[in-house]
């Protein structure tokens, strides 16, 4: 009596006999295409979620603090932390929120990154009805996303509107379990 397999065991016999006709060369090329296409998939994702295009840091670059700082805020991912830089320029404060982002891209997470300025420049043009869609576009890019990361913090307009804002997002984004970066210079 012959045996009924499951789909993934025919797939997986497939493979097997597929690798067995391949080259050490065909593979090796067939892998590094397969690591292009993730590696161009991550690089435009990254554009869409707004991150500023910096260069990719090798792991030797990041080691001592900048490297535990960033395993201590991974370590705290999608369990809704609130977390702000704040230092002087140049220190890593940005290079540190693209690895973070980069990682949560990576995990199939939704980022965004935005300054703290274009964020209620966008939330302004909503308020006063310019774009009808923006409305819904403000709630799910800003407030429905995993991951946030709100650059030059503490430069934005000086009212009460601007304060309300940012205090609602937050809000919400802290009930939510919702992950938030905050960066600042001093």
């Amino acid at each position: 009596m012959q045996q009924i397999g499951t789909a993934s065991t025919y797939l997986e016999a497939w493979v097997e006999r597929m690798k067995s006709h391949l080259t050490p060369e065909r593979s090796a090329q067939i892998e590094a295409d397969r690591l292009e296409s993730l590696r161009l998939d991550l690089k435009n994702r990254m554009q869409e979620s707004g991150v500023p295009d910096l260069p990719r840091r090798t792991r030797a670059a990041l080691a001592g603090p900048f490297t535990e700082k960033l395993e201590r805020i991974q370590a705290l991912a999608t369990r809704g932390f609130l977390v702000a830089l704040i230092g002087p320029s140049g220190t890593g404060k940005t290079q540190l929120a693209v690895e973070l982002i980069r990682t949560a891209l990576q995990e199939k997470r939704q980022c965004r990154y935005i300054t703290a300025f274009q964020l209620l420049r966008e939330d302004k043009r909503t308020s006063h009805g310019v774009c009808q869609k923006c409305e819904r576009s403000m709630g799910n890019n800003f407030s429905k996303v995993s991951f946030l990361v709100i650059e030059e913090f503490a430069k934005r307009f000086n009212s009460n509107w601007s304060e309300d804002v940012l205090f609602d997002l937050i809000n919400y984004r802290h009930e939510n379990l919702l992950d938030t970066l905050l960066i600042s210079n001093q």
